[in-house]
């Protein structure tokens, strides 16, 4: 279970990483490693590429409910219809998340691009070291996306 599950174990156990980070992480780094992660295993059944695809369609949903309520002042009806049109009825839960987290929807998709990025120019140096990456990243601790930049640029270009 690469994703939040293995994340937080990791975090918890490792002595290196300050308590302030440990308890006050970084939302794009948390949110950006579960997704980047969603990534690391191999859908083979039909079954688990639909629920993959369900996800993002459910993500990308996110995003335009948080953009409606925050932006375009859409009412609560407004984002159910579109809730319920778009993904499955019992996802009507996610208005009042994002009506009262703006901006969080977004977190995924940043820290995972962030991610992917860094991932592919640190693999630009090193071929096979998918797992040291991963390591990398981990070890960091759930910092912001600048910070986790300079550190992985540091291993990168042994600056």
């Amino acid at each position: 279970m690469p994703g939040h599950h293995y994340q937080l174990e990791r975090l918890l156990k490792d002595k290196g990483i300050p308590d302030y980070i440990k308890y006050n992480g970084c939302g794009s780094y948390i949110e950006g490693w579960g997704l980047y992660s969603e990534n690391l295993y191999d859908y083979k059944k039909d079954i688990e590429k639909y629920h993959k695809l369900r996800y993002e369609i459910l993500r990308a949903a996110r995003l335009i409910i948080d953009t409606g309520i925050h932006y375009f002042e859409w009412d609560y009806e407004k984002c159910k219809k579109f809730i319920t049109k778009n993904t499955s009825k019992k996802e009507i839960h996610e208005i009042l998340r994002y009506n009262s987290m703006p901006g969080q929807a977004l977190t995924y998709k940043m820290g995972e691009q962030v991610i992917l990025f860094l991932r592919d120019k640190y693999l630009e140096k090193d071929k096979n070291g998918l797992k040291d990456f991963n390591e990398l990243i981990l070890k960091q601790g759930p910092i912001p996306l600048d910070l986790l930049i300079s550190e992985v640029k540091k291993n990168v270009y042994k600056l």
